[in-house]
C-alpha cells in the first residue's frame, strides 16, 4: 500500500528491490522512492518522471553516504535516542510553521513515511557526534585566538552584515565535471523558479 501512495514512480514487485548495497546493508528501490518524494515535497518541486529521474541518483548518493555514517556510529558504539529524534522533528515541524501532528500529517498526504525522516534525522544526529568524538580532544583554542576573535567583533561593530548561502558540488573524479555543471544549472534554476534554497541544499 505504501507503495502505491508514491504517485506511481514504483510498482509493488519492484519495491524490494535492491538501488545498491553497502558494506552488508542494503537500499530497496522502496528506500530510494520514498527518500526521493521526500526531497521533491521539502524543495517544493513539482513531481514528474523528469524531476524523479535527475533527483534519483543524487538522492541515492546521499543514501549511501547516510549508511555509511551509520555504520561508522554502531562501530563506535554511539547510539541516538528516540527522544534526540523526537526533539528534532518537532523542530523541524517548528521551522515550518505546524504543529508535530500537523506536520506528521502533511507527511502521509504526500506518501512520506514517518520512519524514512526518523532515520535520516538519526543518521544526522550520530555523524554529529562521530565528529565531536574524533576532533574535539584536538581542538585546542588560545587565549590569543580569544583576543583576535573579540577585537574583529568590536571593529565590525555597526558596519552592515551580509549573510550568503552556497551549494557546493563537489567532484570525485575529473571525468564528473560536465555533469556537476550541469546539476548546478539545473539547481540554479530551479532555485530561480522558486524552490527553496536551504531545501535544494
Amino acid at each position: 500500500l505504501a507503495a502505491v501512495g508514491l504517485a506511481g514512480p514504483l510498482r509493488a514487485q519492484d519495491s524490494l528491490r535492491i538501488a545498491a548495497i553497502v558494506n552488508d546493508d542494503v537500499i530497496s528501490q522502496f528506500d530510494l522512492a520514498v527518500r526521493t518524494r521526500m526531497v521533491i515535497v521539502s524543495s517544493r518541486l513539482e513531481d514528474t518522471p523528469e524531476i524523479r529521474r535527475r533527483l534519483t541518483r543524487q538522492v541515492l548518493r546521499s543514501l549511501i553516504d547516510e549508511r555509511l555514517k551509520m555504520q561508522e556510529a554502531k562501530r563506535l558504539g554511539i547510539v541516538v535516542n528516540n527522544a534526540d529524534i523526537e526533539t528534532q522533528i518537532a523542530d523541524i515541524a517548528k521551522q515550518n510553521n505546524m504543529t508535530q501532528p500537523e506536520f506528521e500529517a502533511v507527511l502521509e498526504r504526500n506518501g512520506i513515511l514517518r520512519q524514512t525522516l526518523a532515520e535520516q534525522v538519526r543518521a544526522e544526529i550520530a555523524w554529529v557526534i562521530v565528529v565531536q568524538r574524533r576532533l574535539r580532544p584536538s581542538i585546542v583554542i588560545g587565549d590569543d585566538e580569544i583576543d583576535e576573535a573579540l577585537a574583529g567583533i568590536a571593529d565590525n561593530q555597526g558596519k552592515p552584515e551580509y549573510r550568503l548561502s552556497e551549494i557546493f558540488l563537489a567532484t570525485d573524479t575529473p571525468g564528473q565535471e560536465d555533469q556537476v555543471q550541469q546539476t548546478a544549472e539545473r539547481l540554479s534554476e530551479e532555485v530561480r523558479q522558486g524552490a527553496d534554497f536551504a531545501a535544494v541544499a
